[in-house]
């Protein structure tokens, strides 16, 4: 319950959207009291019959809590190694469908999706060999368009404070790019690894003059950036035009993607 929650509680400070947050309330407390009630009502007549389907249910649930454990850790950890623990369970699942011993329609089904399953583990190896980052383009590297994952004190002057904010902007002639993080920001590190890692990217931001707003320990200083940039917290990215005023349109706050960067890129490079 507490990460649906305070995920919906974060929508609503970041976005100010007090209807649709409080539907999303509304609808999380309906899917948590409605399944309870109907099975208080109906008590053994819905809950479903124990054999030996439930073998199958265990080992599915099981890969899916491991898929989804890699999915959590991916954020924190380097890409080739989220590449190779992909692999790892893909292959081994893989091997698992295609020992299926059944004859039947159902039987050759699984050996089949085991063979395709293997396939992609392998692809996934061969990422995590070559150093790919993004578990959906594990074969990036070879096309060129795979670059180090960024560094964002490379290329980002820190800023801990609001004057250094404020005389940060005022020395810039170029479009600026305040960037809020924190080393506690474990999807900073996926934008970081992902998105900002693309080389389309990186060429853009080398237009930017770009400022690393780091919250990290935070306290008032911090408190005071983020009411200045109107921030709730990390991440968040604030684009400045040529006239260090805000693109409108042009804010990313949360977890994005390479087309919603170049997007807000061109906002303040054309």
């Amino acid at each position: 319950m507490t990460a649906p929650l305070a995920g919906a509680l974060l929508y609503i400070a970041q976005t100010g959207d007090v209807a649709l947050g409080a539907w999303a309330l509304f609808a999380l407390g309906l899917g948590q009291g409605v399944p309870l009630l109907a099975i208080g009502a109906f008590g053994p007549r819905v809950l479903p019959k124990s054999g030996p389907w439930m073998e199958s249910a265990k080992t599915l649930f099981g890969v899916l809590f491991l898929g989804f454990a890699i999915w959590l850790a991916a954020r924190v950890l380097p890409g080739p190694l989220t590449l190779a623990l992909w692999a790892v369970l893909l292959i081994g699942l893989g091997v698992m469908l295609t020992q299926i011993t059944s004859e039947g329609m159902a039987g050759r089904l699984g050996r089949a999706v085991g063979v395709i399953i293997l396939f992609a583990g392998s692809l996934q190896g061969i990422g995590a060999a070559v150093g790919a980052n993004d578990p959906l383009r594990p074969l990036a590297p070879f096309a060129g368009r795979a670059v180090a994952p960024a560094e964002t004190d490379g290329g980002f002057a820190e800023i801990l404070t609001t004057e250094a904010l404020h005389s940060a902007l005022a020395d810039t002639d170029k479009p600026a790019l305040a960037y809020v993080t924190a080393d506690w920001c474990t999807t900073c590190r996926s934008i970081e690894r992902g998105p900002m890692a693309d080389a389309e990217v990186r060429g853009a931001l080398d237009e930017l003059t770009l400022f690393k707003v780091d919250v990290t320990d935070f306290g008032p200083e911090s408190q005071a950036l983020l009411d200045q940039l109107g921030a709730a917290g990390p991440p968040t990215m604030v684009f400045f035009d040529a006239d260090r005023a805000e693109a409108p349109g042009s804010r990313i706050v949360g977890d994005t993607g390479r087309e919603e960067m170049l997007r807000s890129l061109r906002m303040v490079t054309r």
